[in-house]
């Protein structure tokens, strides 16, 4: 077997025994949203504090870990905070931490870092809870079309080949695979709107289509990040995917636009 075989069987084996429980935990919310944003922001905040180049100190590492943890606990416990201000509070806690270190060195790098971190892996995945109080379908919409439109992206561009998009931030993505990506997304917009005409309107096209375009750009800076690190993936994690940023990359960006498209316009 071939190791781009042994790769896809990976894949494929991962996406049939996690996807659907993924999907239930999205849709479901509760507890199974509680567990699966728990496993979600502790493999990112982890995976990330071990990154080269990422010189967070023991307690820099362990508050980053437990106020990224608190985070969708609270909103399990419908415990009222308003999302600037855990932000502003990590934010302030954090620059203090910086300020007990000894080391100067890149001490505005690693203040700036604990701030994305926090926000990029904490903030933006628990935005799934106001996307399932808003509807249960509003929240699975994101996950199914990064994975479709990377799906049908990863065939586009074994098959049809091509130019390479960027050749210096990800070799293997090409032109064809980038109008698969959005062909992908805005298929998934139609069969939503087809199956559940009563949720969705066709107004799902001008979210799908953008959402195609970010699920490439959050792909394309996680592969900056990695690059600039000399890595391949941010850990082996995930059999046949890399690490869990390697996996919910794109899903971060999607997220992060599907909660402003249908909670803040």
């Amino acid at each position: 077997m071939s190791k781009w075989s042994k790769n896809l069987l990976a894949r494929v084996i991962i996406a049939v025994v996690f996807g659907p429980a993924i999907i239930y935990a999205l849709y479901n919310g509760g507890l199974t949203l509680l567990l699966f944003e728990i496993l979600v922001v502790f493999g990112l905040l982890a995976e990330f504090g071990t990154l080269p180049s990422i010189r967070f100190n023991f307690i820099q590492e362990a508050f980053l870990i437990a106020f990224g943890l608190l985070t969708p606990i609270l909103l399990w416990l419908e415990i009222p905070i308003r999302n600037e201000t855990g932000i502003l509070l990590f934010s302030a806690v954090w620059f203090l931490l910086e300020l007990t270190r000894k080391d100067l060195d890149s001490s505005l790098e690693r203040a700036s870092l604990g701030v994305f971190a926090f926000v990029l892996f904490s903030w933006v995945p628990t935005l799934a809870y106001d996307l399932n109080r808003l509807g249960p379908l509003f929240a699975v919409l994101p996950i199914a079309l990064v994975w479709t439109s990377d799906t049908i992206a990863y065939f586009a561009g074994k098959i049809f080949k091509g130019p390479k998009m960027t050749p210096v931030l990800s070799p293997h993505k090409t032109w064809a695979g980038f109008i698969g990506e959005i062909v992908g997304a805005a298929s998934v917009g139609i069969v939503f709107k087809l199956i559940w005409p009563k949720v969705f309107s066709w107004d799902i096209l001008i979210f799908a289509i953008p959402a195609g375009l970010l699920a490439v750009l959050g792909d394309l800076f996680e592969s900056k990040v990695k690059r600039e690190m000399k890595l391949k993936d941010t850990s082996p994690a995930i059999p046949g995917h890399g690490g869990v940023w390697d996996r919910f990359d794109s899903w971060l960006f999607v997220q992060l636009w599907a909660w402003f498209f249908y909670m803040v316009m």
